[in-house]
């Protein structure tokens, strides 16, 4: 996928590896939110991705998507659980 020149040129990870975002648990996760944490146009890149409607897994706009689906994720990147 390749990202519009003025989404790409402000996004706090335009130098971190495409696939990091990919990561869909464990230690990446985390360290692909951090990204997002600091980010300018994060709401841009949601609407470029569109997790929801592509079916997403990985990590977009400072979220955890799986089959297009937020997922809670805790401090360690592991999913949360509710009891």
């Amino acid at each position: 996928m390749k990202y519009p020149e003025p989404l790409r040129d402000n996004a706090a990870c335009r130098e971190a590896a495409p696939s990091l975002f990919d990561a869909t648990e464990g230690i990446l996760v985390t360290y692909a939110l951090s990204y997002c944490g600091r980010c300018e146009v994060v709401k841009e890149c949601e609407a470029f991705v569109r997790p929801r409607k592509s079916f997403y897994d990985g990590v977009v706009a400072g979220k955890l998507w799986r089959n297009g689906r937020i997922v809670p994720v805790g401090q360690d990147g592991l999913f949360d659980t509710v009891d």
